[in-house]
C-alpha cells in the first residue's frame, strides 16, 4: 500500500513540474499617438506609395492581412499634420519590404534548432517639399532597417506577433529619424 502511495505521488509531482507555462507574446497595439508627431507649413501632403510588393521568395509582406507599407500610411496620415497657405509635401514611399530567410543557428546547442528564420524589415522614405511653382525647396530621405529571428517551429499566432512587433519597432526607428532628419533638412518650414 505504501509503494502505490509512493508511486501516486511520484506520478502528481512529475506532472505537476512538467505542466510549466509556456513563454507567450502579448498582442502589439499600434499606438501611433507615442510616435513622434511632425507640423510642417505645407498646404497639402501627397503620400506616394512607389514600393511594389514582389511576389518571390524571401519576400512575405503580400502575404500579409496589413503590409507593412499600411502602418507606414497610417502614420503619415495621424503624426505629419500640414499647416500654411502654400507649400506641398510629397512622400514617397521607396521600400517597405519585409523579407524572412531560413539561416543556420550557430548559438544552437546540442538539442536545439540547428536553423531558425530571419525576418527583415526594410523602410525606405524620401519628403520632398515644394512650393506653389514646384520648385522643390527642401527634401530628405530616410531609412530605417530592423531584423529579428525565431525558431522555425512556432505557430502562425507567434509568428504574426513577431512581424507586428518587427513592424512596430521598424515603425519607431522611422518616425524618429524622419523628426530627427527633417528637423535637420526642412527646419525653416517645421513649426
Amino acid at each position: 500500500m505504501f509503494r502505490f502511495k509512493f508511486f501516486l505521488l511520484c506520478l502528481f509531482t512529475l506532472g505537476v513540474f512538467s505542466c510549466q507555462p509556456v513563454e507567450m507574446l502579448d498582442k502589439i497595439a499600434f499606438d501611433y499617438k507615442v510616435l513622434p508627431t511632425i507640423e510642417i507649413s505645407a498646404k497639402q501632403i501627397n503620400i506616394i506609395e512607389l514600393y511594389e510588393s514582389k511576389y518571390d521568395e524571401p519576400y512575405i509582406d503580400y502575404s500579409l492581412n496589413k503590409p507593412p507599407s499600411e502602418y507606414l500610411i497610417r502614420w503619415f496620415k495621424n503624426n505629419i499634420n500640414n499647416i500654411g497657405a502654400q507649400n506641398k509635401l510629397v512622400i514617397n514611399i521607396l521600400d517597405a519590404s519585409l523579407k524572412k530567410t531560413e539561416i543556420l543557428n550557430g548559438k544552437a546547442k546540442k538539442y536545439e534548432e540547428q536553423s531558425v528564420f530571419l525576418f527583415e524589415l526594410n523602410f525606405l522614405v524620401q519628403y520632398i517639399l515644394f512650393d506653389d511653382s514646384d520648385f522643390i525647396l527642401a527634401k530628405t530621405i530616410v531609412r530605417a532597417n530592423r531584423t529579428t529571428t525565431s525558431g522555425k517551429f512556432i505557430s502562425i499566432m507567434e509568428s504574426n506577433l513577431i512581424i507586428d512587433n518587427l513592424i512596430l519597432e521598424s515603425l519607431r526607428d522611422l518616425s524618429s529619424k524622419s523628426d530627427e532628419l527633417m528637423q535637420i533638412y526642412m527646419r525653416n518650414f517645421i513649426l
